[in-house]
This record gives C-alpha cells, sequence and structure tokens, in this order.
C-alpha cells in the first residue's frame, strides 16, 4: 500500500512528515506474500438474507493530525454498526500510534474528495490493534469512539455470517480519489486469519487499507481491507473479517484516549 502525504509548513516539519513516511513505508513493505491463486473461484451461492448494496459510497477518507504537523492523507476508513453504537474503524498500520516523537491527536474522516472532514476522532474503542507480520489479518485493526451524529447512509451493518465464503462476490468501497469508487471482486481464500480477493482487472489498491468490502448479495460489510499484492498480474486485496472486528469491539473495556496511550 503507498499513501500520497500533503504537508506544508516548516523544514522541521517536512523532516517530520518525511520520518513519519518512512515509518509507515517500513511496517507496511514487511508485507507476506498473499495466498496463491490458482484459479478465479466459480460463483458461490450465498445462505444469507438478500439486500441492497449502500446507495452511499461508504468508503472513507482517513487523514492522521499529529502534533505540530498539518494533517495527512493516511489511507481509508468506514462507519460500522455493532450492537447499536456506530465506531469508526481503519487499520493499525496506517498510523504511528503510541509514538513519543510523533505523537498522534486525532483522526480526521471526510468523504472522498470533499473539502471538509465529517468529523475527527480521537478517543478509541478500547485497545488498538497493531500493524500485521505474514498472514494473520486480524490483529490490524483501530476501533474509535464517534463523538457525534453520523447521517445513516453512511453507517455499515455487519454481516451476520461473521466472514464472507470462497467465490462470493464483493465490493470495495475505496477512501480514495476524487468521488470514491468501488472495485468489484472475487473471494478465494477464507480461514481464520483473514479472507483474500481477487480484484477487477486493473484495479490499483494503492492507499485503500481500512476501506470496507461489502457483500453483493447480504449489502453488508463483510471485512475492511487490510493488505494487497499480486497474483497472475490481478491485483489481491486481504479483509479483517467483519465477525472479527465485532467481536472486539464488544470485548472493549471503555474508551482510551489516545493521548494517553503508550505501547
Amino acid at each position: 500500500m503507498n499513501w500520497r502525504f500533503v504537508v506544508k509548513g516548516s523544514l522541521l516539519g517536512l523532516a517530520l512528515a518525511a520520518a513519519l513516511l518512512a515509518i509507515s513505508l517500513r511496517r507496511v513493505f514487511t508485507l507476506s506474500e498473499p495466498p496463491p491463486l490458482r484459479r478465479i473461484p466459480s460463483p458461490a451461492a450465498v445462505q444469507a438474507p438478500a439486500g441492497p448494496l449502500p446507495e452511499r459510497h461508504v468508503g472513507l477518507a482517513q487523514w492522521a493530525r499529529y502534533r505540530g504537523l498539518d494533517p495527512m492523507r493516511v489511507g481509508s476508513a468506514f462507519f460500522l454498526a455493532v450492537d447499536g453504537e456506530v465506531l469508526a474503524v481503519m487499520t493499525a498500520h496506517s498510523v504511528a500510534l503510541g509514538d513519543e516523537t510523533y505523537r498522534l491527536e486525532a483522526i480526521g474522516l471526510s468523504l472522498p474528495g470533499a473539502a471538509g472532514w465529517l468529523m475527527e476522532v480521537d478517543t478509541l474503542h478500547g485497545p488498538p490493534g497493531r500493524p500485521r507480520r505474514g498472514l494473520d489479518l486480524t490483529v490490524d485493526y483501530l476501533l474509535f469512539e464517534v463523538p457525534g451524529a453520523v447521517d445513516p447512509g453512511l453507517v455499515l451493518q455487519p454481516d451476520g455470517r461473521g466472514a464472507p465464503r470462497v467465490g462470493e462476490r464483493v465490493w470495495l468501497y475505496s477512501g480514495v480519489g476524487a468521488v470514491g469508487e468501488r472495485y468489484e471482486g472475487i473471494v478465494y481464500a477464507v480461514d481464520r486469519r483473514g479472507a483474500w480477493v481477487v480484484m477487477q482487472e486493473g484495479m490499483d489498491p494503492a492507499g485503500m487499507s481500512g476501506s470496507p468490502f461489502v457483500g453483493d448479495h447480504t449489502g453488508q460489510v463483510v471485512g475492511m481491507a487490510v493488505a494487497a499484492g499480486w497474483q497472475n498480474g490481478r491485483a489481491v486485496v486481504g479483509m479483517h473479517p467483519v465477525g472479527s472486528l465485532v467481536a472486539k469491539a464488544r470485548a472493549a473495556q471503555g474508551p482510551l484516549a489516545l493521548d494517553s496511550y503508550r505501547r
């Protein structure tokens, strides 16, 4: 995954931004190879109630605000409803969390290409995850408390199955671009560590970490994009299944302020 950072200010600010970019790239490029794609699976029947896809573009742009620096575009995010509570969901590897030198103060969320933010979040919902190493995608996540009301059209419901199945058609709602895009994919590998999707031809997943995957049949979120790679000339994207995200949200023992968190 790659991100484009836009940083204004002093030479010191530019140096800090360059250091933060180096930290992010170091985390991202220690990824393992994705599971091999031997063939694109045949379409699978989904044994779950059918529902419509979201009418709104539900992938959000994510901005990190570090102390002394202008906000940086770092990834993507989405809103998830868990037991009636709305949370903001994103990846852990998109930010330097708990770093004493580069203090993360808040994360801004916006619609792709929009001039202003929908909101800023600065309170974790339970302990954070960590940037993943290897193929276990379920360790990489951040859940944030939402400080105000959210447009219901932007809130995703979790698919009750907890994860997609091999051969299922899914849509990645990207937080990248001028107006946001959605990309079709077919799930080709699923286990307890995550699920992998082969994407439509020509799709570039750069900057889409944290975007939601929505099931074509159920219209509900089945996972969050965490990692990407290439197989047989096609982009493949690994997701943190939504059942794991919901379980982590339910296990949270109260809020945790960003400025109080230390690794």
